[in-house]
């Protein structure tokens, strides 16, 4: 599935763009949260105008080390609230980490463990996805495997829009894979992401049973009209066989005579 993710600072998103996007294969916007009260108003109104347009929808919210974790979660929950999103993702990226004291791998893997802690409170674990990169997450958490059971939308700009990545951080594969950053897609910034469909999968399996009943069935309906056709053939030759053998008998007779 063709996923695109804006911020704020690709202003304001016009119905006419996202019917563009729509048009191009585009099925799902993820909105960052910037908690500056101007950019949450925009972020409301980009998530309005890309659900009104028929897509579906994320959030993206960036992790630094000097917010308050429990306040910025709070404060995304509430620009989030009237709209179905289906996964909100935490951006693990900020390389300001030895300035404010994060100075270990202990102390760095216990901040995101907070903020995962939090989200997945507010939003559940299956809503809840981890965004980073190896460039980060090698050397500010020494290529911890503690997370790999957690979802992974990964940075990997290798252009490849299939899920393939290089494996990191115990994770060899992703719930999202932004392959492709920063580009104008339809006149408008975006990074471009393939992301895998369980609701398509879903769909798609449901599609498949459904076939197969309707093929069980066609084959039942076959199977009795062959068994119908058998036996009227059988009934037929039967019947012929009679009027043969009639008929032999009145020749016979005609013969006598």
């Amino acid at each position: 599935m063709l996923t695109l993710d804006i911020s704020n600072y690709g202003g304001e998103l016009s119905p006419q763009i996202v019917a563009d996007w729509k048009a191009a294969g585009v099925q799902k916007v993820v909105v960052g949260i910037d908690l500056h009260a101007a950019n949450i108003t925009r972020a409301r109104r980009q998530l309005a105008v890309a659900r009104d347009g028929g897509m579906r929808l994320g959030a993206y919210r960036e992790a630094y080390w000097r917010a308050d974790v429990q306040t910025s979660m709070q404060l995304v929950a509430g620009a989030l609230a009237g709209f179905n999103i289906e996964d909100v993702g935490l951006a693990f990226e900020d390389g300001d980490a030895p300035l404010v004291g994060y100075s270990t791998q202990e102390l760095v893997c216990a901040w995101i463990q907070h903020n995962l802690d939090i989200a997945e409170r507010i939003w559940g674990r299956e809503h809840t996805c981890l965004y980073t990169a190896a460039w980060w997450w090698n050397p500010y958490t020494s290529s911890t495997h503690h997370f790999s059971d957690h979802k992974l939308w990964v940075a990997d700009y290798n252009g490849i829009p299939d899920g393939t990545f290089a494996p990191f951080g115990g994770w060899t594969q992703c719930f999202r894979h932004q392959f492709r950053g920063s580009v104008d897609f339809c006149h408008y910034s975006v990074d471009v992401n393939f992301e895998e469909d369980d609701m398509a999968d879903t769909e798609a399996r449901q599609r498949l049973h459904d076939l197969e009943q309707w093929r069980a069935m066609a084959q039942a309906v076959l199977d009795q009209q062959k068994e119908s056709i058998d036996a009227l053939v059988t009934g037929n030759l039967w019947q012929q066989g009679v009027l043969d053998d009639q008929e032999k008998r009145l020749e016979a007779l005609e013969d006598k005579k």
